[in-house]
């Protein structure tokens, strides 16, 4: 009997936070302790599961900055302070962010962490001690559950409170040593062949509308922009190629994959990926759909080619529903009942290609479950770890499935693979609009402008990055929910 190929992605992101010489937000930091290290330690108790981790440069820059070159963000800076040093504008300051996070699965379960909430909420007068256990139990909450298995990370969350100023920096030390175990960790699964390791470009645009903002109007005909109308696919192009050369620089080795931003695509931006020498592309389902003009849900579960100047692309589709279920669904439901209902709809997945295609196509088949490495788990009980194990256990148990990387399915795919695209209809999300507003805002509105080039502000490369920094923030304030245009 032939498995059914599933492959994992999880996508690693964080948009640019850093504004002068500190990072305006802390999310780099809190999602590294929470996420981006458990994810990966997770698969040690698993060792028959593979997976892809796509990791945006812009985030791994972040990462580096932490450990190399002693950046620091604000709320570091504010937990750090002294309590009777702090000015009651940060005293406010602290009040409006050390809570900013899942009410029921990170303030809720520790009652010291929920008094200080409740007399937040009161207004209540807070002692020296009451900002100092603040100031520790907000960078302890966003441990991830394996991270504080670690004896000093278990040593306080027994003590509870009363914590000291020694402890107090021990933690931020510490925060700063499970940022450091990020990449050798991965690189070591990567030479376990457990996981692959694929990049987006540097930080994080919109690539079709950096190749052409006209592309917008092929799904929406009355969207108005701005002129003069920008067209920057060299912009587009230096994203691909420094993401992949910052990717090399820090893993010793180069990305066979690309998820390009939010999984927008075009034909344009197809042939910047394939010129830049990567293998394989994904994006969503839907534009598969609108691309061969079928919504034959199986079509989706096959890897296709997309050939141009004697350089081939493999394109995967993201299984949509999947997906979304471990995104936005499961964690509201039991683990149990999650996990059945995942694996009953890989067996009706199976059971429908073998029906339609035959046993064989299971050769080539696969379902690509993609989505964000990060922002889900904080609304799952215990940051996902025990609905992630008894996923991962069920489906290593199964012989109806085996995971897989996509460079593995990429290898196995035959030359003359008949599910082929000559071109791919654009996809954008639903923070495109205002990515075209940015845009249009940071053009140079003069006479005498090359309208042919449409150049950005400045003409260095240097500048050329400042901007899409900008636009990358500007892009990732909104949600990135799909959004065909």
């Amino acid at each position: 009997m032939k498995p059914l190929r599933v492959c994992f992605l999880w996508h690693q992101h964080q948009p640019y936070y850093r504004k002068g010489d500190y990072f305006i937000l802390p999310w780099v930091r809190f999602h590294a302790v929470k996420d981006y290290l458990d994810l990966a330690l997770l698969l040690d108790e698993f060792p028959g599961m593979k997976q892809t981790f796509n990791i945006v440069p812009s985030l791994l820059l972040q990462l580096n900055q932490y450990i190399s070159e002693g950046v620091l963000d604000r709320v570091q800076v504010l937990s750090a302070k002294e309590p009777n040093e702090l000015t009651e504008s940060e005293k406010e300051e602290i009040l409006r962010q050390f809570f900013v996070c899942n009410f029921q699965n990170m303030v809720n379960p520790y009652p010291r962490y929920l008094e200080l909430y409740q007399k937040a909420q009161n207004n209540d007068k807070f002692s020296e001690q009451d900002w100092l256990d603040l100031q520790v139990w907000y960078n302890l909450t966003w441990l991830g559950p394996i991270t504080r298995n670690q004896t000093f990370f278990r040593r306080l969350f027994q003590k509870g409170s009363g914590f000291t100023r020694k402890e107090r920096d021990t933690l931020l030390s510490l925060h700063l040593d499970v940022i450091r175990e990020i990449v050798p960790t991965l690189k070591r699964l990567v030479e376990f062949e457990q996981i692959e390791l694929s990049v987006s470009p540097f930080y994080h645009p919109i690539l079709p509308l950096l190749c052409d903002v006209d592309i917008a109007k092929v799904g929406l005909p009355g969207l108005y922009i701005p002129e003069p109308k920008f067209r920057f696919p060299q912009d587009a192009q230096m994203q691909i190629s420094k993401g992949k050369q910052y990717f090399s620089e820090n893993f010793g080795f180069e990305p066979n994959g690309l998820w390009p931003s939010e999984g927008s695509l075009s034909t344009e931006v197809l042939d910047l990926i394939a010129n830049s020498g990567f293998h394989w592309t994904a994006t969503d389902s839907k534009l598969l759909f609108n691309s061969i003009g079928s919504d034959n849900i199986l079509l989706q579960y096959f890897p296709y080619t997309y050939s141009k100047n004697g350089k081939n692309l493999i394109l995967f589709f993201r299984d949509s529903r999947l997906s979304d279920a471990i995104g936005f669904t499961y964690h509201r439901w039991g683990i149990h009942d999650a996990v059945e209902d995942f694996l009953s709809q890989l067996k009706l997945i199976r059971s429908a290609l073998v029906e339609k295609f035959g046993e064989d196509s299971l050769e080539q088949a696969c379902v690509p479950i993609i989505l964000d490495g990060e922002n889900c788990w904080e609304f799952y009980p215990e940051n996902g770890l025990p609905f992630l194990k008894e996923l991962y256990t069920r489906l290593l148990y199964e012989n109806l499935f085996v995971t897989t990387t996509f460079e593995e399915i990429v290898k196995s795919i035959p030359p003359d693979n008949k599910f082929r695209l000559e071109s791919i209809y654009p996809g954008l999300n639903s923070g495109s609009k205002v990515f075209i507003r940015v845009l249009g805002l940071m053009r140079i509105s003069t006479p005498g402008l090359d309208s042919q080039q449409n150049k950005l502000l400045g003409t260095g490369l240097h500048e050329q990055e400042h901007q899409s920094k900008t636009i990358s923030r500007t892009k990732r304030s909104i949600s990135g929910r799909w959004n065909l245009l």
